[in-house]
């Protein structure tokens, strides 16, 4: 189906038929761009579907294929996402397509998805966690940002609790002693090192090492081109990993001009606290992530020692 409207047309002196140049202008903007977007599901139905349902409602300037991948969910949630697809729940608007993805076992956040990287056909690809909520078309907005950007790579909005208080999310490579500092506030001589993580009070357009994995848009070509998210990885340092690999091919960007709804949870990531291997499999990422990214300073072997502490931090802190 054609997802813009027919191009307004009107009659030159002879009275011929003339498409109107602005009009023709818009139509191409509006048909120019094929977006995509992926929710990796665990358990947590409610929220997924609330997601989704923000996706759908407020992404309408551009065709737009929403993939849910629910992630062996023992609470249903996979076949509950597929009954409300086919109840109409999960209503694809025009120029839409929805579709769920159900896997028969639980893996990591980053197989969830790179599940459907064989399937994307689209400009821009959209990595979402179940807790984001939009509240206004901003898939289109930044894929409209990074198409008039051709170096960026990689970009995510700003983030907001849902009482409208703005995340302070690291936009820095994870380093150990800011992460130490927001553990340990009480070690106020390294407040500086942390504010540097940060970035704070960024209000334009800002190039970034670190793009959170909670929202961020990817160029599809490029998202492909680096296989997607390492698989290695399990959980929590899988977005700082996939940040540097496009950073290999262009830019990474903050762009708070732009916002989404980020609750801060973990519903993709949640598990058995009790499981002694993720602890185990957490912290070897971290090492990992070092030593692939060679993050190689004099100071980076004493982070390396310090990779359990690390650990602690990373899931309290830095990523998604």
């Amino acid at each position: 189906s054609c997802f813009a409207c027919p191009p307004r047309r009107e009659q030159d002196g002879a009275g011929r038929s003339v498409r109107n140049l602005s009009s023709a202008a818009t139509e191409k903007r509006r048909i120019h761009l094929k977006l995509s977007a992926c929710i990796v599901v665990y358990n947590g139905y409610d929220e997924a579907l609330k997601a989704a349902q923000t996706v759908l409602r407020f992404t309408r300037r551009h065709p737009l294929t929403l993939y849910l991948v629910d992630n062996a969910s023992p609470d249903g949630s996979g076949q509950k996402l597929e009954a409300a697809l086919h109840s109409g729940l999960l209503a694809a608007g025009e120029g839409q397509q929805v579709v769920v993805r159900c896997r028969r076992e639980k893996g990591a956040f980053g197989p969830g998805h790179n599940m459907v990287l064989p399937e994307l056909d689209s400009d821009y690809h959209f990595i979402l966690n179940p807790d984001i909520q939009l509240t206004a078309d901003t898939l289109s907005d930044l894929a409209d940002w990074m198409e008039q950007h051709p170096d960026v790579v990689m970009a995510r909005p700003a983030l907001v609790f849902p009482d409208g208080r703005l995340q302070q999310l690291p936009l820095r490579r994870c380093a150990l002693r800011p992460m130490v500092y927001r553990q340990l506030p009480a070690l106020r001589f390294w407040a500086k090192y942390n504010d540097a993580y940060l970035m704070k009070d960024k209000d334009r357009p800002t190039e970034i090492e670190f793009c959170t994995g909670s929202f961020s848009a990817v160029r599809t070509r490029t998202f492909r081109a680096v296989g997607g998210f390492d698989e290695k990885y399990f959980m929590y340092v899988e977005d700082a990993d996939l940040t540097q690999k496009m950073r290999t091919q262009g830019k990474a960007y903050l762009v708070p001009q732009f916002t989404a709804i980020h609750a801060w949870h973990r519903a993709a990531h949640r598990s058995d606290q009790r499981d002694t291997n993720l602890l185990q499999s957490s912290e070897n990422a971290v090492r990992r992530i070092y030593h692939q990214h060679a993050w190689r300073t004099q100071h980076d072997c004493a982070r390396i020692g310090h990779g359990l502490f690390q650990y602690f931090a990373l899931t309290a802190q830095c990523p998604a």
